[in-house]
Order: C-alpha cells, then sequence, then structure tokens
C-alpha cells in the first residue's frame, strides 16, 4: 500500500570496487544498491530464501514451509527433484534459454541493453551476478548455514532487514502498485514471456512513475485520532490524486487512522503453568484480548474485566454452564454477554430447543 518500505540498512555501506564493469554502462553506485535492493526483494526473499527461526514461521503463510537455500554461482550438483525444489544455485543466464532468465537478470538486460543471447555478454552479465553475490556476503546479508550434502549454502539474515515509511514511491505501469525501488525507473515486473528487444522498443510501458507519499505525524488521543486522521486526509491534495487513480483505498485510511486488533492465545493443559500465568496477566492487562481456554478456566481464575464469553459447545451440566459464563461481568461491566454454539448432536440439539428466545412484543426472553 506504499505506507511501509522494507530496507536493508548494511546496503549503504555496497561498493563499486568489485565491480569495474558496472561503470561501462554509465550506472553509479545509487544504480548498483537499487539493483542489490531488487535481488533481495523479488529473488531472494520472493523465492524463499530466508533464514527464519520457528517461531517466525509460525507467524507466517504455509508458502513459507520448507528451507530453501542458495548456492554459490556455478556450483555443480546433482540433487533429487525433492531436494532440488528446496536448494537453488545462484541466478545466472539460463544456458538453455537465455531468454527465460530470472527476473533480475532480464531487468539487468533491458536497463544495459546487454544481450543473453551472445556470448559476450553474457560472460558480463554473470559476471554482474557474481559480483552481487560477493557483495552481498561481504555485506553480511547473506549467510552460511552448515554444510548441506556436502556443500556450502547461504539465506538471507532476517535480522539485517527493517522498516522505514516512505515518503517517495513508484507506480508500476504493470502491477498497479507502489514500489519503494526501481532500476533506472524500470519496474522489476517487466513480462516473462516477451521478448527483451520487444520491452526495450516499448521502454515507456515499463517506467514507472513517481509520487510523493504524505506521512501523518500527528500525535492525538485515541478519540481524536479517527477525527484528526479524516481531516487530514481530506485536506491533502496528493491523498486525493492517489483515490482518483485507485492506488489510496478505505483500507490505507484505515490503516492510518488506527485498526481494533485481536491479539489471542490459547489457555490449556497442555500449556505449562508458567506460560498460563504470563497469558493470564497479558490478559488482564489488555495485551491480549481473546483467550481460548478449555476447562482450566472454569475454576480457580479470577479475571475481572471481561466482557464476553463465548463457547463452542454446551457444557455438559448446568453447573458448568454457569461457571463458564461466571466469568464475564465480575466487576463493574455495565453488561456482559455469553454466546453458545450448538452442535448437531443429541445433547446440543436437546438444550437448543429447550431455550429458544421467546419474543413477546418487543422483549426477547
Amino acid at each position: 500500500m506504499g505506507l511501509v518500505s522494507v530496507t536493508y540498512p548494511n546496503l549503504q555501506n555496497a561498493t563499486l570496487r568489485n565491480v569495474k564493469i558496472w561503470e561501462e554502462y554509465r550506472l553509479d553506485l545509487q544504480d548498483w544498491q537499487d539493483f542489490l535492493k531488487i535481488i533481495l526483494d523479488f529473488y531472494i526473499r520472493e523465492s524463499k530464501f530466508v533464514d527464519l527461526t520457528f517461531d517466525q514461521l509460525n507467524c507466517l503463510s504455509d508458502k513459507f514451509l520448507g528451507k530453501k537455500e542458495l548456492l554459490a554461482p556455478n556450483t555443480e550438483t546433482t540433487f533429487s527433484d525433492k531436494d532440488a525444489k528446496y536448494i537453488k544455485t545462484w541466478t545466472q543466464v539460463n544456458k538453455s534459454n537465455p531468454n527465460n532468465s530470472t527476473r533480475v537478470i532480464r531487468l539487468l538486460c533491458v536497463a544495459t541493453g546487454l544481450n543473453p543471447m551472445l556470448n559476450g555478454d553474457r560472460d558480463k552479465i554473470n559476471i554482474i551476478m557474481k559480483s552481487a553475490w560477493d557483495e552481498l556476503i561481504r555485506l553480511g546479508l547473506l549467510i552460511s548455514n552448515p554444510a548441506n550434502m556436502g556443500f556450502s549454502t547461504y539465506q538471507f539474515s532476517f535480522n539485517e532487514m527493517a522498516v522505514t515509511l516512505p515518503q517517495q514511491v513508484w507506480i508500476c505501469p504493470v502491477t498497479r502498485r507502489f514500489l519503494d525501488t526501481t532500476f533506472k525507473g524500470i519496474t522489476p515486473y517487466i513480462p516473462h514471456r516477451q521478448k527483451l528487444d520487444t520491452i526495450r522498443e516499448n521502454i515507456d510501458k515499463y517506467c514507472c512513475q513517481k509520487v510523493e507519499i504524505p506521512v501523518y505525524k500527528n500525535e492525538a488521543t485515541d478519540v481524536l485520532r479517527k477525527v484528526q486522521v479524516e481531516q487530514w486526509l481530506a485536506g491533502v491534495d496528493e491523498i486525493q490524486q492517489l483515490r482518483k487513480d485507485n492506488l489510496w483505498t478505505d483500507v490505507t485510511s484505515s490503516v492510518i487512522a488506527g485498526m481494533n486488533t485481536i491479539a489471542t492465545e490459547e489457555h490449556s493443559a497442555q500449556i505449562n503453568q508458567k506460560t498460563l500465568q504470563r497469558y493470564e496477566k497479558q490478559f488482564k492487562d489488555g495485551e491480549i484480548n481473546i483467550l481460548n481456554c478449555s476447562t482450566t478456566m472454569e475454576m480457580g481464575v479470577d479475571i475481572g474485566g471481561i466482557t464476553s464469553v463465548a463457547m463452542n459447545n454446551v457444557p455438559p451440566h448446568p453447573a458448568n454452564y454457569l461457571q463458564r459464563t461466571g466469568r464475564a461481568g465480575r466487576r463493574n461491566e455495565s453488561q456482559a454477554t455469553a454466546f453458545t454454539l450448538c452442535k448437531n448432536n443429541p445433547h446440543e440439539q436437546m438444550v437448543f430447543s429447550m431455550n429458544r428466545p421467546v419474543i413477546v412484543g418487543d422483549l426477547i426472553f
């Protein structure tokens, strides 16, 4: 949405001393840093060559399951089909089909005029990509793992990533998305199946437009924040123009205004006692606002300030029902609510049929 930019602080220390060929194409240090950033974004992170802990993986979607690793350029290997999914050699020009190389190589070719079909140009491209590999290792952005099947493998160091608020972004003409970095103003999303010569001939179609992203800096209390944000959004011309271009949505505005968040944890006998006590404290302090509990919360735990109890089945006895619903409304709450989901089994359907609400006039009993 253009509100947060992923950055790699160590890229500021990148140099051109090991990539002399770069300057032959009128490219400077900023271009080199931009190119390395795009490699990290669109080849390493997008392809999931990332060093993540077990806890970090649990916070991500299933597509990150499986540890993917990189091998140094030109490493000669023979892996099974299963292993080949997770261990890849650093990108170089595709030998069998040079025009079908990876996105970053195609972008490099479009921006510089290098032709992967020519032997001399193909060697130059591979030299640049090898230099990028060496530079990312030197900067500590690619870290070595223990030997895997006799090979040293590498992954992106997740600890070297940071986020910042961008004030300038580029509109991708292909995806209509915001980009925080381009290479010579060209989008990385150049069509994969289109010939490079055709793309160069129509390069204007793949050049990005730079736009300003205003940053909301006012501090306000939760009560006033929404009102102040709405006033600020309505008064910023850049945002109104982005709205007209369908680049700024209500979701974007709601992120700035602040949204209610849900933090939930499990409270059951499978969790150790020390962790349960921590969850209870966080629940009392408001750091957790939903506690997914087993019968561990029926008795012996007194947490005030609960406004709602939801049960995903009907308790076996009335006493159990009273214990569970009694968790809510134990302090000075003006109201408390209990929800019960009745499943399609004899016991729960009987309870449901015996407790259907009766409507009399405007009142529900």
